[in-house]
């Protein structure tokens, strides 16, 4: 059946050409003609030679013996110049998207007013200055532009006055608020009062809240009226501190610098300026609140609280940039509480002038000689005993204030008591984040507790 439809199928198309075995040779291979190519180079730039290829036939016909396997170029290949020259002549072309295939050359993008220079910038500027103010406009419509150029030289030198509360030309101090505001007009060859300003105000706002921690932290009059405590006079101090390192390091630095590099230089110090001043309540997008009779701002928190205010900062900016600064006013601040702390559990003694420790003695019932002597000669001026100690000493609040008291009432009772002498000396108590110091302050405690034991066994068995 020769003519039946599976033969057809299998002798009339390409499937029956792929999947027929009956070959005549060996040496047939499957192949495609070769397709016209129509392809308009052209249009790309490009010179394309054409060629004959003259390959193994992979079809199905038997290849000749006069067939080549070697591809040859057409005639027409050899009419033309040699390709080595046309390499060497070659000019690439300058169009650089798909859209623009086979145009020449448009337009280019004109450079920007500020690439011709300082000198053409500026005479364009007073070109435009002069047609506004010749305009004939009326000025309460048009405000006439004010114009200061200065060197740069001495507007960086204002710059880094500024950093220190320095007032100057260019930035204004106000006295009643403690607060810079910039110059109109100020600017430097090659830009405008606009775009300097900006930058200027960033001065300014370091320069005030400088100024005012400067104002903060300045040494409080020592009157009848003072009442901020021994805890607020020791972080003030430690805030006068830092800020005289931070004088010492604007001062120090390069005079040769451009006004950016100024402003790059010490932008990560200004940030944590703002920072101070904010933790001080008195930055520069605040109000400014100067110290009242009291020597203290209104509504900053002084003795313990300030304590446990600056504890809390601390937890809060442990992974900042304020965290050092942060623990050494935190350590400042802690000195005249741990002397208390270790006047009154060592002696019973409590040292408290202006209040701040929440301990408060009463006479009165210090001279009773029964319950009440316990009960009311000492008490805390706190809701709770753990309120009346930092937050970081909460859980030791109680045994601090126990421990003062039975000292006292064993000194009533026993005079002569070893724990109420100074036979041997105290170890001294300190706030410090050093495993080493603090590796050497649990030595000297753990001496003090074998010596006042070994006094204490020696007068048992005497």
């Amino acid at each position: 059946m020769k003519n039946d439809q599976y033969e057809r199928q299998t002798n009339s198309t390409l499937y029956g050409a792929l999947v027929h075995s009956h070959t005549r040779s060996i040496d047939i291979k499957l192949g495609l003609p070769e397709l016209p190519d129509e392809t308009d180079t052209q249009a790309l730039g490009l010179k394309i030679y054409p060629y004959t290829e003259l390959s193994e036939d992979e079809g199905f016909t038997e290849p000749s013996d006069t067939e080549s396997s070697l591809t040859t170029p057409s005639p027409d290949l050899l009419v033309e110049e040699d390709i080595w020259e046309q390499a060497l002549t070659y000019k690439p072309s300058q169009h650089r998207t798909w859209e623009t295939i086979g145009c020449v050359p448009g337009p280019t993008e004109k450079p920007y007013l500020t690439e011709a220079g300082r000198e053409v910038f500026d005479a364009m500027y007073t070109m435009v200055q002069r047609q506004v103010q010749e305009s004939g406009l009326d000025s309460s419509t048009v405000q006439k532009p004010v114009s200061y150029m200065v060197q740069e030289r001495d507007l960086v030198r204002d710059a880094r006055n500024v950093l220190i509360g320095v007032p100057s030309h260019t930035f204004i101090l106000d006295q009643v608020t403690q607060s810079f505001s910039v110059r109109e007009g100020i600017h430097i060859s090659g830009t405008t009062p606009g775009a300097m300003r900006q930058t200027l105000r960033r001065f300014a706002e370091i320069g005030t809240n400088y100024r005012r921690l400067a104002t903060f932290a300045a040494p409080p009059i020592m009157d009848s009226f003072y009442q901020g405590g021994l805890i607020f006079q020791a972080f003030t101090g430690g805030l006068r501190k830092y800020l005289q390192y931070y004088r010492y390091y604007v001062l120090s630095g390069s005079t040769s610098v451009s006004l950016l590099n100024l402003e790059m230089l010490y932008r990560k110090l200004g940030t944590q300026i703002k920072y101070l001043a904010e933790l001080c309540m008195c930055s520069s997008s605040s109000q400014f609140n100067p110290a009242g009779r009291k020597g203290v701002p209104e509504g900053f928190p002084t003795g313990v609280k300030l304590l446990t205010y600056l504890y809390k900062e601390s937890l809060d900016a442990c992974n900042t940039d304020n965290y050092p600064a942060l623990l050494s006013l935190l350590q400042h601040s802690t000195g005249p509480y741990i002397t208390f702390v270790q006047d009154w559990v060592f002696d019973g003694i409590c040292r408290d002038i202006y209040g701040e420790y929440t301990i408060e003695v009463n006479d009165e019932f210090l001279c009773f000689r029964d319950k009440h002597y316990w009960t009311q000669g000492f008490t805390v001026a706190t809701a709770t005993v753990e309120e009346s100690v930092p937050l970081f000493l909460a859980d030791l609040a109680n045994n601090i204030f126990v421990c003062g008291k039975s000292l006292n009432l064993l000194r009533l009772c026993c005079p002569g008591h070893h724990l109420c002498t100074r036979d041997v000396p105290v170890p001294r108590l300190a706030l410090t984040f050093s495993m080493e110091d603090l590796s050497n302050i649990e030595q000297r405690c753990a001496e003090y507790v074998g010596k006042m034991e070994g006094i204490a066994r020696h007068k048992t068995v005497s």
